[in-house]
């Protein structure tokens, strides 16, 4: 058994040594997208750890989020859980999907910035879906040899909910 996950654990480095910053960027970027999406039935709590086990892997630990709805920046991993958490009281469910992604990795090579169009589609009943999009700029940094995201920046939308 510790054969086989010794194994498996060489494949997914073997893999990762294999991908360029950009690609382990916009990787990283979807999985984030993806994370914050609201399941439909999903329980708070559930969602919570769930938030949390993903956004360790993605976030800084002083990673900060700003949006204009938002009033003022979250900061640190912990407060954007709670917030990406609260998000599942707002709506039924929500997906967030990144487009026209451009990254620059800096000369370093241990920072970038990644531009991307933000499309979320969020239901609060089941017969309303609103849509939207928005630019995003996210602030990335290398840690441990892996790429997190230290901060998001979330314009107005283009379109308001349809």
């Amino acid at each position: 058994m510790g054969l086989i996950l010794g194994g498996v654990a060489l494949l997914a480095a073997a893999f990762r040594s294999s991908e360029t910053d950009e690609e382990a960027i916009s990787r990283q970027l979807k999985s984030l997208a993806e994370a914050v999406g609201i399941r439909e039935g999903e329980g708070l709590l559930y969602r919570r750890a769930r938030l949390s086990e993903a956004l360790s892997d993605i976030l800084t630990d002083s990673a900060r989020v700003n949006a204009p709805e938002l009033g003022r920046a979250q900061q640190g991993r912990g407060a954007i859980t709670m917030l990406a958490t609260r998000a599942g009281t707002l709506y039924q469910a929500g997906q967030v999907e990144l487009g026209d992604i451009e990254i620059h990795v800096g000369d370093s090579r241990d920072s970038a910035q990644a531009q991307a169009v933000a499309s979320v589609a969020a239901s609060a009943h089941p017969e309303l879906l609103g849509r939207e999009k928005r630019q995003v700029v996210f602030e990335l940094v290398r840690q441990h040899g892996d790429w997190r995201v230290e901060s998001v920046d979330v314009a107005l939308p283009d379109n308001s909910f349809e």
